[in-house]
């Protein structure tokens, strides 16, 4: 078993930068060091940052990933899934990542030799599944769908657990998250895999 430790479980040697600023917090990477601001008092300003590191985890130690996420909404990024899973949890000044505007940064983030050559497999759990106020568990919005998704193309099981969300979130009268989860359709244009329905195939695998 690995975790991340806070602040020191990060590879200062292994920054990813993207446009939206990100306010750092305790268990950030450079948080302690922009608060010793010696001979100035410190602004909010000081701990503004465009700049995350991926842990050491997943720059030393990890060689290949079997990718399980959990088919779940994300209240600022739309879906929680598979490019969500492996991409946000494992760097720091993440938060930035699960807003509309910082979303649009999540391929790019899959896209980084840290981690989609090391990403082997996608398993989604859809044993339960969650279609709003992810991607914390929220039994209001949890039912049991009992389906395991599983395959090599990350966008295109995300792809399919946005449209099923969307589809419960009709049923449930909810807000849609098409808007949020506009950057699953980037993914594609950049080459990671299949977001339109019509490039996936879903091939139902028996129990029996």
């Amino acid at each position: 078993m690995r975790s991340i430790i806070p602040a020191i479980g990060y590879d200062l040697k292994a920054p990813f930068s993207a446009p939206v600023l990100g306010r750092l917090i305790w268990g950030d990477a450079r948080f302690q060091e922009k608060q010793k601001r010696f001979g100035k008092v410190s602004v909010e300003a000081d701990q503004l940052s465009s700049t995350s590191y991926f842990s050491n985890v997943l720059v030393r130690d990890v060689t290949k990933i079997i990718n399980v996420p959990v088919l779940c909404d994300g209240t600022g990024c739309g879906v929680a899934g598979a490019l969500y899973n492996v991409t946000v949890p494992n760097v720091d000044n993440w938060r930035r990542f699960t807003q509309m505007d910082g979303a649009s940064s999540i391929p790019d983030l899959y896209a980084d030799d840290h981690i989609r050559p090391k990403v082997v497999i996608t398993i989604m759990d859809a044993l339960l599944s969650q279609y709003a106020g992810g991607p914390r568990f929220n039994p209001n919005y949890a039912f049991a769908s009992r389906t395991i998704y599983a395959g090599k193309d990350p966008v295109a099981i995300d792809a399919n657990a946005f449209r099923i969300i969307e589809k419960w979130r009709v049923e449930a009268k909810l807000p849609p998250i098409a808007k949020l989860s506009a950057w699953l359709s980037d993914a594609q244009e950049m080459g990671l895999g299949n977001f339109a329905e019509s490039r996936i195939t879903l091939q139902q695998v028996s129990s029996k």
